[in-house]
């Protein structure tokens, strides 16, 4: 039972390492990209707002988002126009 419970624990270390190093690598290559295109553009703000815009999560698109036109909402949930 031992050599069970150990063998968990190894796993999961080794899954959190992995991860761990996943996360370095990507923080690391966003990193790169902010450091090249500061160098190409030569402005800091504007690298970071063009990284940070590309790589901003995608809003969902829910009814209660304020950036669903009224249309989307309207009438009995279909999008189809029915004039």
């Amino acid at each position: 039972m031992a050599d069970k419970k150990s063998q968990g624990t190894h796993l999961v270390a080794a899954f959190a390492g992995f991860g761990l190093t996943g996360l370095t690598a990507w923080l690391l290559l966003v990193t790169a990209l902010v450091v090249w295109l500061t160098d190409v553009l030569n402005s800091l703000i504007w690298s970071s707002l063009i990284v940070g815009g590309f790589l901003s999560p995608w809003r969902s698109q829910s009814t209660s988002s304020p950036y669903v036109p009224a249309w989307h909402t309207s009438g009995s949930g279909s999008t189809r126009c029915t004039k």
